[in-house]
């Protein structure tokens, strides 16, 4: 059973979800279509590795936050062509706005911390 949140569907959340369908899809294809090859599976787990180790074993680290993952998202062309120019450009713009707006507030981590 799936539940559904109605403001999030009122904000946005439905077509969220169908654009990174859309993502993941589109990566899928572009990976079957250029012949790549699967890496072997990772042994031990990722998650107990230190950030070296990941670096020694060419892994990449994914963004820890919204600003690093759109720094690396507007140099992406391959998001951009299966978003489409309108739509890639829009969201750029509508998640830096989420990230200034999530810096210019306090949290309660912060209120309870250092207040």
């Amino acid at each position: 059973n799936l539940k559904i949140n109605k403001n999030k569907i009122k904000n946005g959340g439905i077509f969220q979800m169908k654009k990174t369908l859309a993502l993941i899809l589109a990566s899928g294809l572009d990976g079957i279509n250029s012949k790549l090859e699967l890496i072997p599976a990772l042994i031990p787990n990722a998650y107990s590795l230190s950030a070296q180790e990941l670096v020694a074993l060419n892994i990449d680290i994914l963004p820890s936050n919204l600003n690093e993952a759109l720094t690396l998202m507007k140099n992406s062309h391959f998001v951009k062509s299966v978003l489409g120019e309108h739509t890639f450009t829009n969201y750029i713009a509508t998640k830096e706005n989420e990230w200034q707006f999530y810096n210019h507030t306090i949290h309660d981590w912060e209120v309870q911390n250092y207040l």
